[in-house]
């Protein structure tokens, strides 16, 4: 492994200037994130294909599912854009799996400039493992997928790992969960999941260090409010107020936030109906 690359999605259908804004969001909360769990990294760039990590610390493929706005990711070998070197390493990407598995290849030449075409080259290196093999494709569900970007440089890998999805946390504005027990957590996370800044108001002792660890990747620490009032939503409103939250978010019924938004005249969204 030469380094990580993530893959996003909503992204791509965002406007030059505002994709670009939330590319660099995107690459500081995957900052963040690796340096809250003490990984070390040589840089974060964006390329053509996908935001490019520099790092050899398996560990950060187990961070960054936890880190919205990337869709997937993968370990990559990076190398020079020249066809021997590439078919070369493809090769050797499939001989690291099972013997006697199927496989197909896969090319997508972000660079113009590069002489061979994305279906050239994926049958030219699909020839050239045969020939060295005589491994069988298989065009669908195959057992090894050979992946190749060409883009700055050569990007090679074979698998791919979920990420979280969504939009990077700090792309949307501000909004304040109720806290009673982990299911309003899981709201939390579909709000954060839309690139909200979430703050919590927790009413109970529901234990939140593990998914503010986990999940709150951002510029910011998660700002966690305790309040002992009878009047939740009142509490919640006031403190909102206060911190510039745009909107409450609850689990409560539709009708119960229907009733406690005419009666206080403020926003209030349930993710989680």
């Amino acid at each position: 492994m030469d380094a990580i690359l993530a893959r996003y999605g909503e992204l791509w259908l965002k406007s030059g200037w505002v994709k670009r804004q939330m590319q660099k969001m995107l690459a500081a909360n995957i900052s963040i994130c690796l340096k809250r769990n003490k990984i070390k990294f040589d840089a974060i760039r964006t390329e053509q294909a996908g935001i490019v990590i520099s790092t050899k610390d398996k560990k950060a493929l187990k961070i960054l599912k936890n880190v919205f706005g990337i869709t997937s990711y993968s370990s990559v070998h990076v190398i020079e854009k020249d066809f021997d070197k590439i078919k070369e390493k493809a090769l050797e990407l499939y001989k690291r799996a099972r013997k006697n598995s199927t496989f197909r290849v896969t090319a997508k030449r972000a660079d113009k400039k590069f002489p061979i075409e994305s279906q050239t080259l994926a049958a030219k290196i699909g020839a050239y493992i045969i020939q060295k093999t005589g491994a069988k494709v298989k065009m669908k569900n195959a057992d090894v997928d050979v992946q190749v970007k060409i883009s700055d440089r050569a990007y090679l890998y074979s698998e791919k790992i979920l990420g979280a999805g969504g939009m990077p946390i700090g792309s949307q504005q501000r909004v304040l969960c109720i806290v009673r027990k982990k299911k309003e957590l899981d709201a939390c996370m579909k709000m954060m999941r839309r690139g909200c800044l979430v703050s919590i108001i927790r009413f109970g002792k529901c234990a939140i260090k593990k998914f503010e660890k986990e999940h709150y990747n951002c510029s910011e620490k998660l700002r966690v409010l305790k309040s002992k009032s009878r009047d939740e939503y009142a509490a919640a409103i006031d403190a909102a107020k206060e911190i510039g939250a745009r909107a409450i978010v609850s689990t409560d019924s539709i009708k119960k936030m229907a009733e406690e938004r005419q009666k206080h005249n403020f926003l209030m969204l349930n993710p989680i109906i």
